[in-house]
């Protein structure tokens, strides 16, 4: 197939896969039979954690059973068949994507990982900033939507209440 657009592409492949559904999932167990999902070697996983946190594979065991063997946040465990859990760290501590090592928290799932992500984004954006005089971002300027609102609806009760006096 020529190449006509990258719209044209995606409504072509999405009309081919809902008319061949079968086919691709049988295709799609064929490769998996052959090349089944795996977790990445210890050898792997010593160098990436030593590489991206400056910790070793007995490190990362020895603080995720400090955790009681879960995530540090809910009760979820690390499974054989799924990835292992994430080292949460402060982003804020170093440049780059590596970590010092100094700035590790815990050990969490990969949902709670992402929900601490988002809500430490969130908080440094809302509560931070506005308060530091930086207030560009879209979540400053939705609390400032939301305390004006508040404050608006404070002010009318306020002289709804002096106006039902005054009627008495």
């Amino acid at each position: 197939m020529a190449r006509k657009s990258k719209e044209a592409d995606r409504k072509y492949y999405r009309e081919y896969y809902a008319t061949h559904k079968e086919e691709h999932k049988e295709s799609q167990e064929k490769y998996l039979s052959k090349h089944p999902r795996i977790h990445v070697s210890d050898s792997m996983r010593a160098s990436r954690l030593c590489y991206l946190y400056k910790m070793t594979i007995e490190d990362y065991e020895s603080l995720l059973l400090s955790q009681g063997g879960h995530c540090a946040l809910c009760q979820v465990v690390q499974g054989d068949d799924k990835r292992r859990m994430a080292v949460d760290h402060d982003h804020e501590c170093c440049s780059g994507t590596r970590s010092c090592g100094k700035c590790l928290r815990g050990i969490l799932c990969a949902d709670c990982n992402r929900k601490v992500g988002f809500l430490e984004a969130t908080l440094r954006d809302a509560m931070v900033f506005p308060l530091l005089g930086k207030s560009d971002s879209w979540t400053a300027k939705a609390l400032r939507y939301l305390c004006s609102y508040n404050k608006t609806q404070e002010t009318q009760n306020d002289s709804r209440t002096v106006g039902e006096v005054d009627k008495k």
